[in-house]
């Protein structure tokens, strides 16, 4: 085999697989009726706290579709078919995917109930936050431009808003997390930091019966995201 062969046949393998995962996904999308399993990513804070209770409403109208849903901090990966759909904080830059734009995340700074405005806002009291992994994320830098003693810090915002009913300190939390908790009560809205809540998923979906159910679902509920 010449050189060139040699170069050109990854190219061409490639194009092949490419072709053959867009072939599935058509054929995926393509079954009659609105029936069968939908697989949605997100992260545990949208995925678990917000859109699990509410998916009742959905299947009251939709009994015979199946929603599995992964909850993961990271970047699931559509291309790897690890999920029909996939719900984002940053518009999705994948080539062959639809980037829907459904809502937007907004937060405020918690503390414990009982806890005052002034000893909430006093740089003595501790603060707990998201672990910082690398990523410029503005729930991460905000909380950390505050000079402040972190108490407790960890990578699941569930466990921030946990830390703080405990008492272990105030936090910058999505009002979707914090808003109504038990145990927690807002201190302040912080208007300046925000996240779009976008909807990832095949061009090959966009019409499917099986898909188009649970992405409309999923549109209308991020848009109630407070």
């Amino acid at each position: 085999m010449s050189a060139t062969e040699q170069q050109v046949k990854p190219h061409h393998q490639a194009d092949a697989e490419q072709s053959a995962d867009r072939l599935l996904r058509e054929i995926e999308g393509a079954g009659p009726g609105v029936s069968g399993v939908v697989r949605v990513a997100a992260t545990a804070a949208l995925g678990s706290h917000f859109l699990t209770p509410r998916l009742p409403a959905f299947y009251a109208n939709n009994p015979d579709v199946e929603v599995r849903l992964e909850v993961d901090n990271r970047v699931t990966s559509l291309a790897k078919r690890r999920a029909h759909i996939a719900v984002r904080l940053a518009r999705p830059q994948e080539d062959n995917m639809v980037a829907q734009r459904a809502g937007t995340m907004r937060f405020g700074l918690y503390a414990p109930s009982g806890m005052s405005a002034a000893q909430a806002e006093s740089r003595d009291t501790p603060m707990c936050g998201l672990l910082d992994e690398g990523f410029a994320l503005p729930e991460v830098d905000w909380p950390r431009a505050q000079q402040r003693r972190f108490a407790f810090q960890s990578n699941s915002f569930l466990a921030v808003r946990e830390g703080v009913r405990a008492g272990l300190g105030v936090a910058l939390l999505p009002h979707n997390l914090g808003a109504d908790e038990p145990g927690l009560s807002l201190v302040r809205h912080v208007p300046e930091v925000i996240r779009e809540i976008w909807l990832a998923y095949p061009v090959e979906f966009r019409g499917a019966s099986r898909f188009r159910p649970v992405i409309d679902w999923l549109t209308a509920t991020l848009a109630e995201c407070p």
